[in-house]
């Protein structure tokens, strides 16, 4: 009964690890982000604070690593008690409290980022060269489509300089706001709400200067930018990591869908349920804490019919 009553005690802390780890981690970032980390800690010292009055309220008299809590005589354990509660409900607040601060800092950053940006005479200048490029390529190309037109590398290297030198400079900003976003030094969601369609619309039209910069400089060179406008890239088919065809998504949704409900009801049958609890907690928390701006995107009547 003793191994049951342990294995209780840790199924909360086991489903909010598997959750983490499934669910919130995200190999697109270099680093963990300490948002992720410090969320993580608080949910497992919250467990920690419940556990410890449930164990006070209901179970006594059981003991847990050959400690009890159960007054005696000699011996008046409620304080003790009552200290340790208070101990971790300050490092509840401090950790929340700095988790909120590194989530405001990083906002901060970001729009600093974008307002210095928008304000520099120097990129402004850039950005008005570029546009005349691909104004100028666009009567060239005559496509009907504004993301086919490109700048090969013919037409690169019959630029002049100073348009040369604008076309290198949008594509090192974009870069740099790539790692930025990677590093967790900018936040992805107030970046990509600004400049979704900018980084779009250059990546497709600079992407043949891409390939021909390295070529002529380094193999990796941005790298970076290139893998985050494949994140922000919306219904991309699949491709094979061997062959790099696509592959039908379809197939490919079936098999995840599978693979899922297995992992589901693992997880539910181990955790008794708790994993399910999990989610739904997790889900009602981001309803309530997240703004969605679809309803902004829909007429009156669509929104009658939705609700």
């Amino acid at each position: 009964m003793n191994y049951f009553y342990t294995y209780l005690l840790i199924i909360p802390y086991v489903t909010v690890i598997a959750y983490f780890y499934i669910y919130r981690r995200d190999n697109f970032f270099i680093k963990i982000r300490s948002s992720n980390q410090l969320l993580l800690i608080l949910i497992l010292l919250g467990i920690t604070f419940v556990e410890i009055l449930i164990w006070k309220s209901f179970f006594e008299d059981y003991k847990f690593l050959n400690f009890d809590i159960e007054n005696t005589d000699g011996q008046f354990k409620t304080t003790a008690l009552v200290t340790v509660l208070a101990a971790i409900a300050a490092v509840f607040g401090w950790i929340f409290t700095s988790r909120v601060q590194i989530i405001n800092t990083i906002r901060s950053h970001s729009v600093q980022v974008l307002m210095n940006s928008r304000n520099s005479t120097a990129y402004i200048a850039k950005v008005d060269i570029a546009t005349k490029i691909r104004r100028n390529l666009g009567k060239d190309q005559n496509v009907e489509s504004k993301d086919k037109v490109q700048l090969t590398r013919e037409k690169f290297n019959s630029l002049e300089d100073e348009e040369k030198s604008a076309v290198t400079y949008l594509l090192n900003f974009l870069e740099f706001v790539a790692i930025g976003i990677r590093h967790n030094n900018l936040d992805e969601e107030l970046v990509k709400s600004s400049f979704k369609s900018i980084l779009k619309a250059n990546y497709n039209l600079f992407q043949p200067v891409i390939e021909y910069l390295r070529e002529i400089d380094s193999p990796k060179i941005y790298n970076q930018l290139e893998i985050l406008h494949k994140r922000w890239e919306e219904n991309k088919e699949p491709e094979c990591i061997n062959c790099k065809q696509g592959i039908d998504d379809e197939v490919q949704n079936r098999k995840k869908h599978k693979f899922n409900n297995l992992r589901n009801i693992t997880l539910t049958i181990l955790t008794g349920s708790g994993w399910l609890i999990m989610i739904a907690i997790m889900r009602l928390i981001e309803k309530l804490t997240k703004y969605s701006t679809e309803e902004d995107l829909l007429c009156d009547n669509c929104k009658t019919l939705k609700k």
